[in-house]
């Protein structure tokens, strides 16, 4: 049974791995090299979405790995999303055609981020009963 635990420990951090990876080289990539999308704020719902994937990974991995649940989880998780995605947008401006230091990007990874962490609270909420 620990072999398990250890397991699904390992393999929920090894998933924040790759999206924090996947993130860094998505932000690496010059403006330049993206597809034109004629879709108004279309960056912002990527942003919304990746984010909030990456908080829904955290959120479990952090479940997995740590006594922390309910709120203190809630906040360790959208504070972390929160950090990431500055670390994110301050990347984006060393990268050429790329703006970076978009508020409204930052704004759309924290409300991507609390999603998913809600998502993950509701489901293991759920679980539990």
């Amino acid at each position: 049974m620990a072999d398990l635990k250890i397991f699904r420990i390992t393999a929920s951090w090894l998933g924040v791995l790759l999206w924090c990876v996947t993130l860094w080289l998505l932000s690496s990539m010059p403006g330049s090299t993206l597809p034109e999308v004629n879709v108004p704020n279309a960056d912002k719902i990527v942003h919304f979405g990746y984010f909030m994937i990456g908080s829904a990974l955290l959120a479990n991995a952090f479940h997995q790995s740590t006594r922390l649940s309910g709120r203190k989880l809630f906040f360790v998780v959208v504070a972390t999303v929160m950090l990431v995605g500055a670390a994110d947008e301050i990347h984006q401006r060393f990268t050429p055609n790329r703006s970076g230091s978009d508020v409204g990007d930052w704004i759309a990874d924290v409300a991507g981020g609390i999603t998913g962490a809600l998502i993950v609270g509701w489901f293991y909420g759920r679980r539990r009963k």
